[in-house]
């Protein structure tokens, strides 16, 4: 169970330095200073938290809006595949 937990938290952190890649070296968004920049406009794009103290030109922000969607997509399936994995642990546990 925890290495499942584990797993997906490494994907969708994988997946949160994959966008902030895509936006730090797009030669066309100039408002990202350093990687590690990117890596937190991703991560607080990513969780649909957004601050605002991290903005890109208005229009790259569509790539953003992806994101965010990308990410209520992926955090709603990883609790899906997780409830689905419990289900069938209970299940395991009640039959013994």
């Amino acid at each position: 169970m925890a290495l499942s937990v584990s797993l997906l938290t490494l994907l969708h952190g994988a997946q949160c330095t994959i966008w902030a890649a895509t936006f730090y070296f797009n030669p066309n968004i100039d408002n990202l200073y350093s990687f590690e920049e990117a890596i937190y406009f991703s991560l607080i794009t990513f969780t649909t938290v957004g601050y605002g103290d991290v903005v890109i030109d208005s229009e790259w922000k569509i790539l953003a809006g992806l994101e965010a969607i990308n990410g209520i997509m992926m955090v709603g399936w990883s609790t899906a595949l997780m409830f689905s994995y419990l289900q069938i642990i209970l299940k395991k546990n009640i039959a013994q």
